[in-house]
């Protein structure tokens, strides 16, 4: 999100952590309950004036199928459901909830040609001198 990505989350689960860790890393769009993942999609398409083109979209069940077939980039996580892997355009190397999230956005912020300005804020290696 600091390099601009704009971050939703569509889940069947309702949690009271997954509200807390959205509202800590400061993702405005939840969706949660969602049995029908598409409706909050359409929803959520109509809310930032985005188009199905415009949209990197994470997925690892049978639920998310519709919107990986709709949406510009699909992925499925490495452990997901044969069906949603066959729907996906790309599959991440790591499992859900092993490092899929950070993997998918270093892949679209190398595909903007962002992923060099993100990473030259932690390449400087000039000491951190305390004066004397």
């Amino acid at each position: 999100m600091r390099a601009g990505l704009d971050v939703a989350l569509i889940t069947g689960r309702s949690s009271r952590v997954v509200e807390r860790r959205a509202k800590e890393l400061g993702i405005e769009y939840v969706f949660q309950g969602a049995k029908v993942k598409i409706e909050p999609y359409e929803a959520l398409l109509e809310m930032t004036g985005l188009d199905d083109e415009n949209i990197a979209y994470v997925g690892d069940d049978l639920p998310d199928i519709p919107i990986l077939r709709r949406c510009g980039l699909g992925f499925a996580v490495a452990d997901a459901a044969d069906e949603v892997k066959k729907a996906a355009d790309r599959l991440t190397t790591a499992r859900g909830g092993e490092g899929v999230a950070r993997e998918v956005a270093e892949y679209v912020l190398k595909a903007q040609n962002k992923w060099q300005q993100i990473l030259s804020r932690y390449m400087d290696t000039t000491p951190n001198r305390k004066a004397q």
